[in-house]
């Protein structure tokens, strides 16, 4: 069922930007008011926005406190070599065996400017109290700090 629900969805995307770019650049008026249409980008961002919603609609989600982190020189958990993408959870948080997730496990990440999907590579120990989730990242080390900790919803795929 999944898979033809991502199909359906990308046909109707594909649609929309056919639809799209026969429509931009173009003014009407209506009413003795002119609309402008939007640019294709903002449109783009609205359709990808709202499929998003649609398909992660009543998939369980969880609000969760994620820090950053940066390479450490060592392998993740899973082997892998850390890359953006990656995050590594604290499997004991009770946030996290409520959702039921499990390494490899794909995540839909909202908020605190990280919208996208993150795949779990890695554990963080039981120390770790405090924080849920730990998300890679190319930034720097003051950029990680800067991020500190951020409350984000995690959104099971």
């Amino acid at each position: 069922m999944r898979p033809v629900v991502m199909i359906l969805a990308w046909i109707l995307l594909g649609i929309s930007l056919m639809i799209n770019e026969s429509l931009q650049n173009k003014t009407f008026v209506s009413n003795k008011q002119t609309v402008h249409l939007i640019s294709e980008k903002k449109f783009v961002e609205i359709v990808f926005r709202d499929m998003i919603s649609i398909l992660l609609n009543g998939k369980p989600k969880e609000k969760v406190l994620a820090s950053m982190y940066k390479w450490t020189g060592y392998r993740t958990y899973s082997g892998e070599w850390p890359y953006e993408g990656s995050i590594a959870i604290r499997f004991e948080s009770p946030k996290i065996r409520k959702l039921g997730l499990r390494m490899k496990d794909r995540v839909w990440l909202e908020g605190a400017g990280l919208n996208g999907v993150y795949i779990i590579e890695d554990r963080l120990p039981d120390w770790h109290q405090g924080r849920d989730i730990d998300i890679y990242s190319e930034a720097s080390v003051p950029e990680c700090f800067e991020f500190g900790l951020r409350h984000v919803t995690m959104t099971v795929i």
